[in-house]
């Protein structure tokens, strides 16, 4: 398998897509609804009152668009420009692991690398939605099982996983796809192998603070 046949994106697709590459980026760095800024409430697993976690089933039309918003941009390999704001509503509170994951999945996706300065092309940047076949030929074909980054955020936001280890599971698929399909030395090999050591770090780190405290489960969604 040559190099052209990989995931590397064309001069022509990173002008086509730049604008919404930084728009997304943006939205999970700046926007108001970070939840990496709030404090994680660990021990939350009571329905009954007015701060506990919230059924996903009910998500309205707004915030469901929002979600897909983050499946559906195109990474570039060029620098960004400054990003135009998004007019989204923030998603419903949610609480106990699944408020975990999403904290550190949104550290993950907006992981720039070492030695990349702001407005540099991030590492995790190939990973925000799911692999165009014009952009990598025979992909589908290779990999049986796709995922992306952006796909795991709605399946969160959703409760589609009901553990804590299925979510684990999906962002370990998104490494192994990355490795099958691209050669080594390739720039998107690369950059997956840096993600994921970084990932793996702040998974551990995660699982040890909530060994602290309590067991998870999927009890905090309700569908």
């Amino acid at each position: 398998m040559t190099n052209r046949q990989t995931t590397a994106v064309t001069e022509t697709d990173k002008s086509l897509v730049e604008g919404q590459s930084s728009s997304i980026l943006s939205r999970f760095e700046e926007e108001s609804w970070d939840i990496s800024d709030t404090p994680i409430d660990v021990l939350s697993t009571s329905t009954s009152s007015s701060n506990s976690a919230t059924d996903c089933s009910e998500l309205t039309e707004k915030e469901i668009r929002a979600l897909e918003a983050f499946g559906n941009v195109r990474t570039s390999g060029r620098k960004r420009k400054p990003p135009s704001s998004l007019d989204v509503s923030p998603p419903r509170q949610i609480s106990g692991w699944i408020r975990s994951a999403l904290s550190l999945l949104q550290k993950v996706a907006t992981y720039r690398g070492q030695g990349r300065r702001k407005g540099d092309f991030g590492a995790a940047t190939w990973f925000l939605k799911p692999v165009d076949p014009v952009d990598a030929p025979g992909y589908y074909k290779v990999i049986k099982t796709p995922m992306d980054f952006g796909t795991i955020r709605v399946k969160l936001e959703s409760c589609k996983y009901l553990e804590y280890t299925e979510f684990h599971s999906d962002m370990l698929l998104v490494k192994t796809n990355c490795l099958k399909y691209n050669p080594p030395g390739h720039d998107v090999r690369q950059d997956c192998e840096e993600v994921f050591r970084f990932y793996e770090s702040e998974y551990v780190k995660m699982l040890e603070r909530w060994e602290k405290h309590v067991h998870f489960s999927g009890e905090n969604c309700q569908l």
